[in-house]
């Protein structure tokens, strides 16, 4: 919610550039030695469902996951989730043993579609009339920092602009679903 290039991509989507919106790919990947007590949905699959609901202002409505453990004995690091709004088809990559650190956000849409490293914050597009790449020049964000100051602005107003509690909650129903499948 608070990088520059995932803000710019839901700009993107809401101003209709990209066009009627086919799919999306998240791959949140990185080398992680394993966690006894923990599982890579509840690590990192929160950050690719916040941003499904950041852009599209809702969550999936179907899902199915696979998921895998492979270096401890219970809980899944590595898993392949597969989800729906509408018509839009959604596919989330989460690993804890794939070595190169990757945060990917591609949206297709039938006009454009954006290949998004979220890492770094640039964007690239795909004019698929055209068949041309250009990328998109915007200044990263320091989203640690732009979160924190937004919280103490909704501290400081008593309101709350871009996530609550429900968001949160939603969330973690999402992943709960993803585990039970």
């Amino acid at each position: 919610r608070f990088n520059a290039a995932i803000r710019k991509v839901r700009e993107m989507i809401h101003s209709n550039e990209l066009g009627k919106i086919f799919l999306v790919k998240l791959t949140w990947t990185n080398i992680e030695p394993f966690f006894m007590t923990l599982d890579i949905l509840f690590d990192l699959a929160p950050h690719p469902f916040d941003i499904v609901n950041f852009i599209f202002g809702k969550s999936p409505e179907e899902i199915a996951c696979i998921g895998e453990v492979f270096r401890k004995p219970f809980g899944e690091e590595a898993a392949f989730v597969n989800a729906k709004i509408g018509h839009i088809l959604i596919n989330l990559e989460i690993s804890w043993i794939t070595p190169e650190k990757t945060r990917r956000l591609v949206v297709v849409g039938d006009k454009k579609t954006v290949f998004v490293d979220a890492l770094q914050q640039k964007i690239k597009v795909f004019n698929n009339q055209s068949n041309q790449y250009y990328d998109l020049e915007l200044p990263a964000a320091d989203a640690l920092k732009e979160e924190l100051k937004h919280f103490l602005e909704c501290v400081d107003k008593k309101e709350i602009e871009f996530a609550d509690g429900e968001v949160g909650a939603e969330i973690v129903r999402l992943i709960e679903i993803a585990k039970e499948s």
